[in-house]
């Protein structure tokens, strides 16, 4: 007779606080990857913003490469998108280890700060920040939280 009720409380803690946070991080850390599509920077000069097309400005070609200005990755954005997805895998493993999500903590507020830094990262002042600077820069902080949220609930 106990056998079976120990049983039932092991299956009943499946889904626990801590893993329904994690995989709410690990959800709104794969749809992060979506604002890669949207303009980094913004020209609010018409000279510039008539310049150069919208489709070099996005975050995937100011990252990797394929802009006006850089041929080659940009060093500094390349840090914050692998420090994401970094953040993303520990988000999944946080499941099994806990101390990952601290860790995980960590690489998603500097790759937010990094994420804001996208104008002096890019090195052209001229700029400023477009929306999937701020969308990502936002979303890692809300998915920080997330984090921090199963991380508590241990």
């Amino acid at each position: 007779m106990e056998l079976t009720n120990t049983y039932k409380k092991e299956e009943s803690k499946k889904f626990t606080a801590k893993n329904v946070f994690a995989i709410i991080a690990t959800a709104v850390g794969l749809l992060q990857l979506l604002f890669l599509l949207l303009k980094g920077i913004n020209y609010t000069n018409a000279s510039y913003a008539s310049y150069y097309s919208d489709g070099d400005m996005n975050m995937a070609n100011l990252i990797f490469g394929g802009s006006v200005f850089r041929s080659g990755p940009n060093i500094g954005l390349l840090i914050a998108f692998i420090f994401m997805l970094i953040a993303i895998v520990l988000s999944i493993v946080v499941h099994f280890w806990t101390p990952a999500g601290y860790f995980g903590i960590l690489l998603l507020i500097t790759s937010s700060i990094l994420w804001f830094c996208t104008v002096p990262l890019y090195g052209n002042m001229a700029a400023s920040l477009g929306a999937a600077g701020i969308c990502l820069g936002i979303f890692n902080l809300v998915d920080a939280v997330l984090l921090f949220l199963a991380v508590a609930y241990n």
